[in-house]
């Protein structure tokens, strides 16, 4: 779970470029461009103080969420496909190579706004995918109105070569190039996104731009997770505590019909603030405090002795009291 957080934080990431560069800001001017992902959260998104609370009842959270992607599984229960698709920036096809297929190159370093930095987050996924198999297909954002920049889809395919009989120390993974080029295909509205409406397939709306990735046969190391879109969602709540929009999932796996085949991820947070009655009426509060000169706020929340252990293990935090974030993504846990 920790390594597929890291396609949504890229999908975060791609969302509040896309924003800044529509306003006609470049993502990386120090002077003009958001400081940081709170201020960009509020500029560009609503969202105050990184609090999706802000935005409203779960009514009007599910349809912000709508505004900018979602995650989809499909395939087995234990380990599923899964798309992480957004409607961000996208990448046109020549660009794939240094920024979804790229790991030495540091692309967001200069971006003060963003979680991600060092390009190379999203890999980590690639080993609990059958055989590192994962499909990229992406189409730059037609509302960033740039010039010189190609209308096409490209997409692409990873996969992991074992070490086997080759003079190599480790596994390597590669991605499908043709004729030295990432291949892409003129722009037509592709129907691969999830609706509301139909929930027998995957396959109902159009997606038009932004990024679109699908991890085959995902390990996913826990059958509880996997069971029903709740429980997977209430994981990655865990993980990304204040996410920078809310996240809707979906469940199109074909034993799962009925199971609410869908439910939106909006962080640990926004779950304490909203679940009064197994918190205590009087959290959160809080302190500061300093490490080597460095200041640190911790927030408490204390749940209410009526819950129930095993609850703790499914819907809350397990046996981690504590959770070290840092722009609302859990970096470690004790």
């Amino acid at each position: 779970m920790n390594a597929l957080i890291e396609k949504v934080v890229n999908s975060s990431d791609s969302i509040l470029t896309s924003k800044v560069i529509e306003d006609g800001i470049d993502p990386e001017d120090v002077n003009l461009a958001p400081k940081s992902v709170k201020e960009a959260m509020d500029k560009y998104l609503g969202i105050k103080n990184m609090d999706i609370t802000t935005l409203g009842t779960g009514v009007a959270v599910g349809k912000e969420a709508d505004k900018y992607g979602g995650v989809v599984l499909t395939g087995a229960k234990n380990e599923p496909n899964i798309t992480i698709f957004d409607f961000g920036e996208g990448q046109e096809p020549k660009q794939f190579p240094r920024t979804f297929c790229g790991m030495s190159e540091s692309n967001k370093q200069k971006i003060m706004f963003v979680q991600g930095k060092h390009c190379a987050g999203g890999t980590g996924a690639l080993s609990y995918a059958q055989d590192g198999i994962q499909l990229v297909i992406s189409r730059r954002s037609p509302k960033l109105n740039e010039k010189n920049v190609s209308n096409d889809i490209g997409f692409t395919v990873t996969r992991k070569y074992p070490v086997g009989d080759r003079n190599v120390k480790s596994p390597e993974y590669k991605y499908l190039v043709i004729n030295g080029s990432v291949p892409s295909f003129p722009f037509e509205p592709l129907k691969i996104l999830p609706c509301m409406k139909n929930r027998n397939s995957p396959y109902e709306k159009d997606w038009e731009y932004g990024a679109f990735i699908k991890l085959f046969n995902y390990d996913l190391r826990n059958n509880t997770v996997s069971s029903s879109v709740p429980d997977f969602s209430r994981k990655m709540s865990l993980h990304l505590v204040n996410p920078v929009f809310p996240v809707r999932c979906y469940d199109r796996r074909p034993n799962q019909m009925g199971k609410s085949p869908e439910q939106t991820m909006s962080g640990v947070v926004y779950r304490l603030r909203d679940d009064r009655n197994e918190v205590e009426d009087s959290c959160p509060f809080g302190a500061t405090f300093s490490v080597d000169n460095q200041e640190f706020r911790a927030q408490i929340y204390v749940l209410k002795r009526s819950v129930k252990k095993g609850t703790l293990k499914s819907r809350w935090h397990g046996d981690n009291g504590i959770m070290f974030t840092m722009n609302g993504q859990v970096n470690a846990y004790k």
